[in-house]
């Protein structure tokens, strides 16, 4: 699990790095009929809203949104507290150690 954590944090960063040149590539190969216009302003506005966390944190604000997405989808039927659903343990002991 560390491993992965410590590569997601390390790709976020990257990411943020590298905001032209680091994101594009991937998602090409993951939607190989998108028009590339189309790809290009989905990472642009992705980026202009701050959609993926910079350090690999999830803050309670951000579950409490997401929360209340899949809520009210009808995916999630209960609440669900922060604790009792994230742990960032792992992420503190990644970033603690890059």
């Amino acid at each position: 699990m560390r491993g992965f954590v410590k590569g997601m944090v390390k790709g976020l960063k990257f990411l943020y790095a590298n905001p032209k040149r680091g994101p594009r590539k991937s998602p090409r190969s993951n939607s190989p009929t998108m028009p590339l216009e189309d790809l290009k302003a989905t990472l642009d506005r992705s980026f202009r809203d701050a959609m993926w966390s910079k350090d690999g944190m999830i803050s309670k604000e951000a579950w409490a949104t997401g929360s209340s997405v899949v809520r009210e989808a009808g995916i999630l039927k209960t609440d669900v507290k922060y604790e009792e659903i994230i742990d960032m343990s792992f992420v503190e002991s990644v970033r603690a150690n890059l």
